[in-house]
């Protein structure tokens, strides 16, 4: 099973096994099970044993359908993902010996636990599509009602989650928004309902169907439902209402400030998106300090509206709301997006080209890149501000999720755009190091992404493993690709919202076929690797003081050590952060002395070699990694052996269905057969339905 999928159920035989229900199709073992008309006298069906081997025998339920074929209890199966996924539907195989199936079922997708769609399903036979076409879930519920025939298990042999196709294609949505506005904003009001919370306007909220005693407001088709006693995630709704004609007789006023300047193309504003009420008529002001140094009426005609306005380094704006689309109304703001949210198709992108590459061992952490030409239908100019984030789609899944590095105009509308992915950003920031005794790798990965405004994922495998050892002061990529090697983790952006780290997929997920390969496959043969020796590193407290700063001094400044001192004390002046690695200092005009003690660092060596080869031995060293200890230091010398045991890559063109980067894959070569290794690089190009890709296989 893939490292981002688990599956869950009400209750299963001992012998039953789900390990590879999502994969591929297990054949029922015909055993003349003791249940009315089940097995036929013939030799299609044996005795099952007094005891039945688990594995490879597919999902088989504990409940039992009654004489009229429903289940009591019925047998519900939960498939979790770690990543959004996308679906045209599932397939479903039950038992091909017997011709048994569920012929009633219902399926339930969610998202982040909130319902996204359900569907109940009526399956005809034995290999049954449910079809249906749901984007972005990460959690299916399927509960199964009734069996075809009376007393009979829930049998299922495999369930093929169907890639979602023919739903738009290329997309690439762009946040042209003022980098961390949201987040700095502070929003004021005093025309406003006391229930009223207007920190909902930074994420947004749905306005909720409740029938607000309002003229014409609620419809009589029970789409609307009763107003609670506690009202809570309403987003801005003023306490003034308009009047006969939609007009305020005195505007209600939202007023937003920040600590820094910000600039932007324009706001977004959100409002009713239940009932379809906005604001029809609004003013909005934009100030530097007290300077007034941009003001625009705006005329909205939609629920979601922007007003363009290039408006460069403000701090504070005020959005005055003039007029409402229905007579009689509140404001309902639901949110504001400083800036615009961009949606460009393969009908105005030009050009694309995304490369995506991950290594085994994590001896280098990869950066995903994504560039394209664009030819904008749009009027409204570019505010290209570096990390803005850009999220790739083909047929509504997620590809990749990627920041502006530099944008440029080639034209009226034409634009070029190189982008990054977050290990590219991580490599531009800074990470001070330390020295880690016994830690938790979450503690540590939580120190590495500390103020980058970006959700990560480590994997429940290693959610007990602690490190030790030591990190100099590094970019966070560097530091992301130190610890991910110690644990034997791989770093992964693809395919989702987050940056995950997770396991080497060992168990086959996924094939390349000779169908599926369109041209110039190779087998790449490197050097081969007799051997790896592996530098392992002890860090501890030693007795020895250095000085390590001695001047004047009148004010603050932060010093940085080639190598790790601790007990760090200082005369005429005062250490007000420190660590391992630095010190930031403060004086106050006399000669300030900062001292410190080493760390003792030693090494020593270990080695794993290939007994057959005696001669013309190729040695790989691993000198650097620092949270190489005696600990794991077995472990991590198993791991890189294993890999260059293999001297073999296979790289080919190929069209990409479900397969995914780090996916373990069986690859038809045809003049060596098959051979099996892990997808280490997609370089994709993109058709009007298809995807095709560069592929490595190692």
């Amino acid at each position: 099973m893939k490292w981002d999928v688990s599956i869950d159920q009400n209750g299963q035989q001992p012998y039953s096994d789900t390990e590879n229900l999502l994969n591929y199709e297990t054949c029922m073992n015909p055993y003349a099970y003791c249940l009315p008309r089940y097995a036929k006298m013939s030799e299609d069906f044996v005795n099952a044993p007094e005891v039945i081997q688990s594995g490879a025998n597919g999902f088989i339920s504990t409940s039992l359908s009654d004489e009229n074929g429903i289940f009591a209890e019925q047998p519900l199966i939960t498939i979790t993902f770690d990543r959004l996924k996308s679906s045209n539907g599932i397939n479903m195989v039950f038992n091909r010996a017997s011709g048994d199936y569920a012929n009633a079922l219902k399926i339930s997708w969610y998202k982040d636990d909130v319902l996204v769609h359900e569907k109940e399903f009526a399956p005809d036979g034995v290999d049954y599509f449910c079809k249906e076409q749901v984007s972005l879930f990460n959690k299916i519920q399927i509960v199964f009602y009734s069996t075809n025939r009376p007393y009979r298990y829930l049998w299922l042999s495999v369930m093929k989650i169907q890639r979602m196709t023919d739903t738009g294609g290329l997309k690439i949505v762009y946040d042209d928004i003022a980098l961390g506005a949201s987040e700095d904003s502070t929003a004021a009001a005093d025309d406003k309902e006391y229930y009223v919370d207007l920190q909902n306007l930074k994420d947004g909220i749905e306005f909720p169907d409740y029938a607000l005693c309002l003229p014409r407001y609620a419809k009589m088709d029970g789409s609307y439902s009763n107003v609670p006693e506690e009202l809570t995630d309403m987003g801005y709704v003023s306490d003034s209402i308009s009047d006969d004609k939609g007009v305020f007789s005195d505007p209600p006023c939202l007023v937003f400030t920040f600590t820094q300047n910000y600039s932007s193309v324009g706001i977004t504003l959100r409002f009713n998106d239940y009932s379809g009420d906005y604001c029809s008529k609004v003013r909005i002001r934009w100030y530097r300090n007290e300077e007034l140094i941009a003001e625009e009426i705006y005329t909205p005609n939609s629920a979601d509206y922007f007003c363009y306005g290039v408006v460069d380094y403000y701090n504070r704006v005020e959005i005055y709301f003039l007029e409402t689309s229905k007579p009689c109304r509140n404001v309902f703001l639901t949110r504001i997006i400083w800036g615009l949210i961009r949606v460009f198709k393969d009908d105005e992108i030009e050009d694309i080209n995304c490369l995506m590459e991950l290594n085994p061992i994590s001896e280098e952490v990869s950066i995903n890149t994504m560039d394209y030409t664009l030819r904008s239908k749009s009027e409204y100019a570019f505010e290209f501000q570096k990390r803005q984030k850009q999220t790739l789609y083909f047929d509504e899944t997620i590809l990749g999720i990627f920041y502006l590095k530099d944008g440029k105009q080639l034209g009226a509308k034409r634009y070029t755009v190189e982008t990054q992915d977050i290990v590219g950003v991580l490599d531009n920031n800074s990470f001070m190091g330390g020295i880690y005794q016994e830690a938790l790798t979450s503690d540590v990965l939580d120190s590495i992404m500390q103020g980058e405004n970006v959700d990560y994922f480590l994997d429940d495998a290693f959610a007990d493993t602690k490190i030790s050892g030591y990190l100099s002061i590094t970019s966070k990529r560097n530091a992301l690709q130190q610890l991910a090697f110690a644990i034997g983790a791989l770093v992964d952006t693809s395919y989702d919202r987050k940056l995950y780290l997770y396991p080497q997929q060992k168990d086959v997920s996924g094939e390349f076929t000779e169908r599926d390969i369109r041209l110039g496959l190779t087998v790449n043969h490197t050097d081969i690797v007799s051997g790896v020796r592996l530098y392992v590193h002890t860090y501890s407290e030693g007795t020895e003081v250095s000085e390590l700063y001695k001047g004047l001094l009148d004010g603050t400044t932060r010093l940085e050590f080639s190598e790790p001192y601790h007990s760090l004390s200082i005369t005429n002046g005062a250490i007000d952060e420190c660590g391992v690695n630095y010190a930031c200092i403060t004086g106050s005009g006399e000669e300030v002395v900062l001292s410190g003690t080493k760390y003792n660092h030693s090494t020593q060596c270990i080695v794993k070699e290939n007994p057959k080869i005696t001669q013309n031995k190729n040695i790989a060293e691993v000198k650097e990694a620092t949270l190489v200890t005696a600990g794991n230091a077995q472990d991590v010398l198993n791991r890189v052996y294993d890999y260059y045991a293999g001297n073999e890559t296979i790289s080919f063109k190929a069209a990409i269905e479900d397969q995914e980067l780090g996916n373990c894959v069986r690859v038809s070569t045809g003049f060596k057969g098959v051979m099996t290794g892990n997808i280490t690089k997609l370089d994709f190009k993109f058709s009007r339905r298809k995807i095709t890709a560069e592929v490595t296989v190692k």
